[in-house]
């Protein structure tokens, strides 16, 4: 069995709340010529003045959202979607399927309450008792047999047969599985299906603001109805009823009470994990600190002697700052010093700051305070800035557009305009909650998505106004924005300087890693999301477009392939060697500002085999920031020379090498590629010094590239990481067609050359074409 409404309802113990005091209101009843620069390109979708031209923001919801800084959020993609939005309001009219869709929640089990209690109404002379003598009202018999869902399903089936209630007090439903001799189960025994006409369209305007599809600033978010009698007769009978109740709790015995209020304590938990957000533009009208404080305090004390577990749940203590539910208020409308009771509440209650929010409203014409709004009054003496931003209230656009039911054609609603209220400003927050959400993906918990909020708000000019504006102008752009400067990776690196270059070896690994993301965080440890693709390029493989001269009194690479080392190479004798340590064997010597080498060069039809070690970089790669800076390496190869004369002046002549990279990268980095196994051929068949050769620069055969890139968490102080594993073998192989001749000429050499690379840098479809020409004087 749940609590009665009016203890569900409740933020804390204080249970009474009057009809919408704190929020609505409503409508109010708009010489040479310079070369020109080329046109911009045209706006996208990911480019937030393309949004300033839709009817979203010109027709449907102009001025506010732009206002707000919608915008830099619709062109992140983002909508709120996924986001639970509890309307704690009169009753949601979901049957407006053009605004709501099918994104209003209509099951208990997801919170929704679609009807409203009369606990009284067993009572002779109570208002069902009286207008089912008068026969103006219709009255239902059903029986729930316990079932949760039944009240819920009984406004829907009534609805959808005979529409809404134009009015109040005239559709009753009766639970036959709660006696009516019970003094107890009677309280629970009687429903109202409510109307969403006249003072009841609130609700539904609210939810349209909120998470509308055209007027909504979250028009992707989940809209869960919670409905509410304002009517000051309901209000009555739900005093009447709490007094009721709580005599029944103070006399029972401690085992009892103590059940019961485990019981009311559950409901409160597994209710408030139904929503994300809980939108409540209501309040009681009562200002004066004294009086608000001794109420508050005398309804603490009996909640603390009676039930000490409900009001915990009430407050939502012991859930995790994580994930608590936030609370949004509307400030009120009477343009007082302070917001009314329920805003207010951070104030009086510190278990309930860093989650409960109130909202005064802006002329969104002028920026500056509504003359009508409360205001955000100060903060308490022991207020924690630190902890929970600089106020519990903040300020937005309170005159706005709406959706307001039509009687006469249900279903179907008008955008009305000129709204005006506290009310209106609070589901702005509300949807910008959601937004906030969805862009955080999760990673932030309820509580940090509040202070970003806060932080983040304007403070600029007027805005600085602490008592008026409280923590500022809510600003959806500069909460989207980074704070500072993002930093990457476990040893927080600047993202500016972040980068990785991979051997050409490896081909295209940005295009394997098109699917992963990394995490940067900002000076809040916030975390913003880049493609990692766009950190990684490949590395080129050195080749000159000038064509080089074959020399062989001219020492080059000992093996094809391995001119991306970029080392310069010299005989072993030339370089001040040993050769009678290796006999009458060629050796040459490699070297490079932090590398070296050494090589036997194959002889023909013979092998070669060398080695080389590398302190910066990875066969002409480098890495920076959080990919490391101290990347080292080592490599050994074979290689092999083949030549052969095929007769008609014809020679064939082959190399290929064989090499195992083993790269050291920092341990902290979040790259590293383990050994792997590289080729390289090249193929030439020719006359003299005309030829045609085909070949393939060096490519990795194995291996796997790891990367550790932070998902956006933090849990105990340390970044959560994901690990993505890429292969470094590429997905095709670069072969190169060259024609080369080369003749004596003009006191010198001359060579030209023709080529054309398929697959070029081992990427699939990529071609690249050259023609070169050198030319070598001779004397």
């Amino acid at each position: 069995m749940k609590p009665l409404a009016s203890l569900a309802i409740a933020a804390i113990a204080l249970l009474l709340i009057p009809a919408c005091g704190g929020g609505g209101g409503g409508p109010t009843v708009s010489a040479p010529t310079v070369p020109q620069p080329p046109p911009p390109p045209p706006s996208t979708a990911s480019d937030p003045a393309h949004h300033l031209g839709t009817a979203r923001f010109t027709t449907h919801q102009p001025e506010v959202l732009e206002q707000i800084g919608a915008h830099h959020a619709y062109a992140r993609g983002l909508s709120g979607q996924g986001v639970r939005i509890g309307i704690e309001d009169s009753i949601v009219d979901y049957t407006q399927r053009a605004e709501f869709g099918n994104r209003v929640r209509l099951r208990d089990a997801d919170g929704a309450v679609l009807s409203h209690p009369h606990h009284l109404a067993e009572i002779s002379g109570s208002d069902v008792d009286l207008c089912l003598r008068a026969g103006t009202c219709t009255a239902f018999r059903a029986n729930s047999q316990g079932d949760d869902e039944a009240r819920n399903r009984w406004v829907q089936q009534i609805v959808s047969r005979d529409g809404w209630p134009t009015r109040d007090n005239s559709v009753f439903v009766a639970d036959d599985h709660y006696s009516a001799s019970d003094p107890f189960e009677a309280l629970y025994r009687w429903s109202e299906v409510p109307t969403p006409y006249g003072d009841a369209e609130h609700g539904t305007i609210v939810a349209s603001v909120a998470a509308g599809t055209n007027l909504g600033v979250a028009p992707g978010a989940t809209i869960i109805p919670v409905a509410v009698d304002f009517a000051a007769r309901q209000q009555q009978e739900n005093d009447f009823a709490d007094a009721a109740l709580r005599s029944v709790i103070a006399s029972l015995p401690g085992a009892d009470r103590r059940q019961r209020d485990d019981a009311f304590a559950n409901f409160y938990r597994e209710n408030y994990a139904k929503f994300d957000i809980i939108n409540r533009s209501y309040g009681i009208e009562l200002f004066d600190p004294a009086v608000i404080s001794a109420d508050i305090d005398s309804e603490l004390r009996w909640y603390r002697r009676y039930l000490p577990r409900t009001l915990d749940a009430a407050l939502q203590v012991g859930t995790p700052d994580s994930r608590k539910t936030i609370i949004v208020y509307a400030a009120g409308n009477k343009g007082q010093p302070w917001s009314g009771i329920g805003a207010d509440y951070p104030f009086y209650v510190p278990e309930l700051r860093g989650y409960s929010l109130s909202v005064v409203a802006t002329d969104p014409r002028t920026g500056t305070i509504a003359g009508y709004s409360n205001r955000c009054g100060p903060v308490p003496q022991d207020w924690n800035a630190a902890r929970h931003g600089r106020h519990y209230c903040l300020a937005a656009p309170g005159t706005v557009r709406g959706l307001v039911p039509n009687r006469n054609r249900p279903g179907m609603g008008d955008a009305r305009a000129g709204l005006e209220g506290t009310s209106y400003a609070a589901p702005l927050v509300s949807g910008s909650l959601a937004l906030l959400k969805e862009h955080f993906r999760g990673t932030r918990g309820n509580t940090q998505i509040v202070r970003r909020m806060l932080d983040t708000a304007d403070r600029s000019g007027r805005y600085g106004d602490l008592e008026t504006y409280g923590a500022g102008h809510l600003d959806i752009e500069a909460t989207l924005s980074p704070v500072g400067t993002l930093n990457a990776g476990q040893s927080t690196h600047a993202l500016s300087r972040t980068a990785l270059q991979t051997p050409a070896a490896f081909g295209s690994v940005a295009q394997r890693a098109t699917n992963i993301e990394l995490a940067a965080f900002d000076d809040q440890d916030f975390p913003f999301w880049v493609p990692l693709s766009g950190l990684i390029s490949a590395q080129s493989d050195g080749r000159s477009p000038i064509p080089e001269f074959a020399d062989i009194e001219r020492a080059g690479a000992p093996a094809t392939g391995l001119g991306i080392l970029g080392l310069h190479w010299a005989a072993l004798e030339d370089a001040g060697g040993f050769p009678s340590l290796f006999g009458d064997q060629k050796w040459v010597i490699g070297l490079g500002p932090t590398s070296a080498s050494l090589a036997r060069l194959p002889q023909e039809n013979d092998w070669g085999y060398g080695f080389s070690f590398r302190n910066s970089g990875y066969l002409g790669s480098q890495t920076s920031g959080a990919f490391g800076t101290d990347l080292r390496s080592d490599m050994i190869w074979t290689s092999h020379v083949f030549q052969r004369e095929l007769g008609g002046g014809l020679t064939l002549n082959a190399k290929g090498t064989l090499a195992y990279g083993l790269p050291h990268y920092e341990e902290n980095a979040i790259f590293s590629a383990s050994p792997a196994v590289m080729s390289a051929m090249a193929m030439r068949i020719g006359i003299g010094n005309t030829g045609l050769t085909v070949e393939q620069p060096l490519r990795a055969e194995s291996g796997t590239g790891t990367f550790r890139v932070e998902n956006g968490r933090i849990e105990d102080g340390r970044r959560l990481y994901d690990v993505h594993r890429v292969s470094l073998r590429p997905d095709t192989r670069e072969v190169r067609i060259a024609l080369r001749h080369q003749r004596e000429a003009l006191g010198g050499n001359v060579l030209v050359e023709t080529g054309h690379s398929m697959n070029a840098g081992h990427v699939p479809d990529e071609s690249e074409s050259s023609v070169g020409l050198a030319y070598r004087m001779t004397w």
